[in-house]
């Protein structure tokens, strides 16, 4: 699972974010701001995402995304890559454990999007999914049309 975060570092982040949209709303300089939380978790995020999370999602798990780290260089087992997968799959994960996942399975797998392969509520079997993705496919009759947009390729 995703690790723990310090609790005054995630309130901390919050309130940038949280002031950095209110800084937009009213017209104020919001800059520093969204640079401070790019400095502070790592990122390049842009006023943009925090709109855009604040319409989707808690602001708490964009924050803790963006501390979210899935280890770099471990080398997962099939079985492994198996059970991330139903996971993901099976639902009823978070935005910030589906988030987590699919970025551990983009370091492991070939697919240019893992995240349009690996999406809730597919049927197939995760060792089909599994399959699927280390051949670069894109399941049969996916709604999108051009080339797909890789699921946090610049955290690898």
């Amino acid at each position: 699972m995703p690790p723990a975060h310090d609790r005054a570092t995630v309130e901390r982040l919050l309130e940038i974010v949280r002031r950095a949209l209110d800084s937009l709303q009213s017209g104020a300089d919001y800059a520093p701001l969204v640079q401070q939380f790019n400095a502070e978790t790592g990122q390049l995020y842009d006023i943009e995402d925090f709109e855009a999370a604040f319409l989707t999602m808690d602001l708490r798990d964009l924050v803790h995304i963006a501390l979210d780290r899935p280890p770099a260089g471990v080398v997962a087992t099939d079985a492994e890559l198996e059970e991330i997968i139903g996971l993901v799959v099976g639902g009823g994960l978070g935005d910030r454990d589906i988030h987590y996942w699919l970025t551990m399975l983009d370091r492991q797998l070939p697919h240019p999007a893992i995240s349009d392969v690996v999406v809730p509520g597919r049927r197939e079997s995760p060792a089909a999914i599994l399959a699927e993705a280390r051949a670069g496919r894109s399941p049969a009759g996916a709604p999108w049309g051009g080339p797909a947009i890789p699921h946090e390729r610049a955290l690898a």
